[in-house]
Formats: C-alpha cells, sequence, structure tokens
C-alpha cells in the first residue's frame, strides 16, 4: 500500500506556470514596446506571476522563469458559441 501511494503522488503532473497567464497584446509608445498581460501593463526588465520580461517583440513576449527562456504568445478569443468563427 505504501509504494502504490508513493507510485502515484511521485507522477502526478507539475500545474503549468503559465496557466493563468494571458498575452492580450502588444504596443508600443515612443521607442519602447509595452505588453498587456492579464490587465496590466509591462515593459523590458518588469516582473509579473514570478517571470522576469526580457523580450517583447512583435507577436511574442519572452520572459525568463527558473532560469529558463520562454517565448509567450499573443492569444486570441475563440469565438463565442452564438458567433460564427
Amino acid at each position: 500500500m505504501l509504494l502504490s501511494r508513493f507510485f502515484v503522488q511521485s507522477h502526478q503532473e507539475t500545474p503549468d506556470p503559465f496557466a493563468d497567464i494571458v498575452v492580450k497584446g502588444i504596443m508600443t509608445q515612443g521607442d519602447k514596446n509595452l505588453v498587456l498581460i492579464n490587465d496590466g501593463i509591462y515593459e523590458i526588465g518588469e516582473t509579473v506571476a514570478g517571470m522576469r520580461i526580457v523580450g517583447i517583440s512583435l507577436n511574442n513576449v519572452h520572459v525568463l522563469m527558473d532560469g529558463k527562456l520562454h517565448a509567450l504568445e499573443i492569444q486570441t478569443d475563440k469565438p463565442s458559441e452564438n458567433q460564427t468563427p
């Protein structure tokens, strides 16, 4: 019984650290790029949800989390059930 409990606990999936992050848009203000993440506006060098923003390009944001570089793309809304695609 103890062995099967250990087996189940050791094989649980780790939660997605980006599950609650929504990149809504990218914009420029003067000579800097800004990104709209969830309901906040951020620029390079700022930290959001434990991620440091290290780059903002036309279609994605580059963040550093736990020493690893990740690219997050702008998420577009899916059509609702009442809308046609």
